[in-house]
């Protein structure tokens, strides 16, 4: 479950990370990496934004799946 929400702020160059949630100390920090655009495209903004390769299983679908699942996020 999501426990904050990330802000970028380009012209200042950093980025905020806001609680939504109460997170206890040495609880893992979540936020959403989902953003419109193919699967290609989001696998390119989180290695670009976060430096790492999502391996979660809807990136990993069958061709003809994968192409249906862009669909519904263009």
């Amino acid at each position: 479950m999501l426990n904050a929400h990330n802000n970028s702020n380009g012209a200042e160059e950093h980025e905020t990370i806001h609680a939504i949630r109460s997170i206890e100390r040495g609880d893992e920090i979540t936020i959403s990496s989902d953003h419109s655009g193919t699967s290609t495209e989001r696998q390119a903004l989180l290695k670009e934004s976060f430096s790492f390769s999502c391996t979660y299983s809807s990136y990993t679908l069958p061709p003809s799946l994968l192409e249906a699942s862009d669909n519904r996020y263009t």
